[in-house]
């Protein structure tokens, strides 16, 4: 068969072809609800005694499922007025690990919140990504050495630089 004809037949082909229409990515699910969905469920938590109960565990292990996809729902919720929804979304981050490496410039900034417990929790998210947060030393080292911060967060910035640093 000739060369000509050949394209010929492509180029018609190619014309007559329906339109191929772009489809748009399915946010990724756990349990048929999206990242968006479960963020809804980061209001839950209480601490008594030192201890916190009736926290969204379901959502946690979500986001951990959904992985890096649930970051950007989560840095958003680092903005919460909500500091129960600041602290959930910290601690989704750090059971994250790694995936949560996106989440580096929200978690540096959850390090002035006015919460101690939302402070300690970015603390710990970013020792979770161990030497994806080497950016964040600096900003925690001074925390560490901050005669205004609590003990318990310079105990959370302690094993960050640690881990960090491993």
């Amino acid at each position: 068969m000739n060369a000509a004809p050949r394209w010929m037949v492509i180029a018609i082909l190619v014309a007559f072809a329906p339109p191929v229409e772009a489809k748009e990515a399915e946010a990724p699910t756990f349990r048929g609800r999206t990242a968006e969905s479960w963020a809804s469920e980061l209001t839950r938590g209480q601490l008594a005694n030192h201890f916190w109960y009736d926290q969204p565990t379901d959502a946690f292990e979500a986001f951990r499922e959904i992985g890096a996809a649930a970051v950007p729902v989560l840095v958003e919720k680092l903005q919460d007025s909500d500091r129960m929804v600041r602290h959930n979304s910290a601690e989704a981050l750090m059971l994250m690990g790694i995936e949560a490496r996106e989440a580096l410039p929200a978690l540096m900034h959850s390090l002035d919140d006015d919460d101690a417990e939302v402070r300690g929790f970015a603390c710990d998210a970013l020792g979770a990504m161990g030497i994806e947060a080497f950016p964040a030393i600096p900003r925690l080292q001074q925390l560490l050495t901050s005669h205004d911060e609590s003990k318990p967060v310079r105990d959370a910035v302690a094993r960050a630089i640690a881990a960090i640093e491993k």
